[in-house]
């Protein structure tokens, strides 16, 4: 069975709900969660509910979501991993508009999430994807490709 390290920055910890929902629709392979996290917060334990064998790293504010993803790998034996998926909570407003789309409150986190996790389904055909087309690096939203 394929094996796959999620990765999951969490700056914003009012989200932890919706990822938690979109994390239930990994499906077919096993997988570790590693959380880090800028500031300890109750939702947190919503994570450890879904995943108790969970990873968790305090990181400082710095490098916005990629130092910390970064930290992890350096930590990380990749070896033991087939895939990497990196997540990571976006604020509300971030952007109005990226390549002419409308991304006002949540839809440029959505966007990059539904790309992979949408539901089991969803999941399932991009881990099939890497199956059937091993030189494939990365998976991502379309729309945002650009």
């Amino acid at each position: 069975m394929k094996r796959l390290l999620v990765v999951l920055h969490v700056y914003y910890p009012d989200q932890i709900g919706y990822f938690v929902r979109k994390l239930r629709n990994i499906n077919g392979c096993d997988w570790d969660l590693v959380v880090t996290y800028v500031a300890e917060s109750a939702p947190l334990r919503r994570l450890r509910h879904l995943k108790p064998d969970a990873r968790f790293v305090k990181v400082g504010n710095i490098g916005y979501d990629v130092w910390p993803f970064i930290k992890v790998i350096k930590d990380t034996d990749l070896s033991a991993y087939d895939y990497v998926l990196k997540l990571h909570t976006k604020g509300s407003g971030d952007r109005e508009r990226i390549n002419g789309l409308n991304m006002r409150n949540y839809r440029w986190r959505d966007l990059l999430v539904n790309a992979l996790l949408k539901n089991p389904g969803r999941f399932r055909k991009c881990l099939d994807y890497f199956d059937e087309f091993p030189d494939v690096g990365m998976i991502s939203c379309y729309e945002l490709r650009k």
